[in-house]
């Protein structure tokens, strides 16, 4: 069963552009039941254009094809890549300060956000049936959420498959409540390696990991390059 199939079959095919809040799955995972992960985790992302003016090609475009998590002690490196490997975007975590910063590669702002408050209200929090990916038993939890600011704002479904034996430490993301992930890494303490979301009716997208590498990571990479224009966001 393809992700493709394995989408539709579990949740239909209603879907809106909102990617902000897949754009950190807190991912960590260890080489012992003691140590939680440090190294780069790559995912394969699927799109599946619901509108004519939504193709697979423009959005690959944008978004990218690929994604690269890398993470250490709790703050996490996002790269958005194309189907060459060049890098769109970048996001970094920083769990000492709670501050979520976004920027582009043909831009010279960076955005910044703190992920401690939640534009977001949640009105569903479902268990979901085991599914079995690439020869492992994940255990599943979909969320509904809609925006506090925005009366007429379809919900917006996400869901998540987590490979319970790869450990997240909840600790790292207790004020990261953007997208409830700190009542869900509270709940599972492991990470998603299957999780999408959909809404609306322009596309559905969704997340696979494809590789876990473990590796020393520099803590340099965490942080913003210098020159960039800061803009908060409130």
């Amino acid at each position: 069963m393809n992700l493709r199939q394995i989408f539709f079959q579990r949740f239909g095919c209603t879907f809106f552009p909102l990617l902000l809040l897949t754009s950190f799955i807190p991912t960590s995972c260890n080489h012992s039941n003691n140590a939680f992960f440090e190294g780069t985790v790559t995912y394969e992302i699927e799109y599946t254009p619901l509108r004519k003016e939504f193709t697979i090609a423009k959005m690959n475009i944008l978004f990218g094809s690929r994604l690269t998590l890398t993470i250490k002690n709790g703050h996490m490196l996002k790269h958005y890549l194309d189907y060459r490997g060049n890098i769109l975007q970048t996001r970094i975590f920083d769990p000492n300060t709670y501050l979520n910063s976004q920027y582009f590669h043909n831009s010279d702002t960076v955005y910044i956000e703190h992920t401690d408050k939640n534009p977001f209200k949640t009105i569903g929090f479902i268990h979901l049936p085991d599914t079995t990916i690439d020869g492992k038993t994940l255990e599943g939890i979909k969320t509904v959420i809609t925006d506090t600011n925005n009366e007429l704002a379809i919900p917006v479904n996400f869901w998540y498959y987590f490979d319970t034996t790869l450990k997240a430490d909840p600790k790292d993301f207790a004020r990261f409540c953007e997208g409830e992930w700190n009542k869900i890494i509270q709940e599972k303490k492991s990470i998603a390696t299957f999780y999408g979301f959909n809404s609306g009716n322009n596309y559905l997208v969704s997340y696979k990991e494809i590789k876990i590498e473990h590796h020393s990571v520099d803590p340099k990479i965490f942080e913003v390059p210098k020159g960039l224009v800061p803009k908060y966001i409130d």
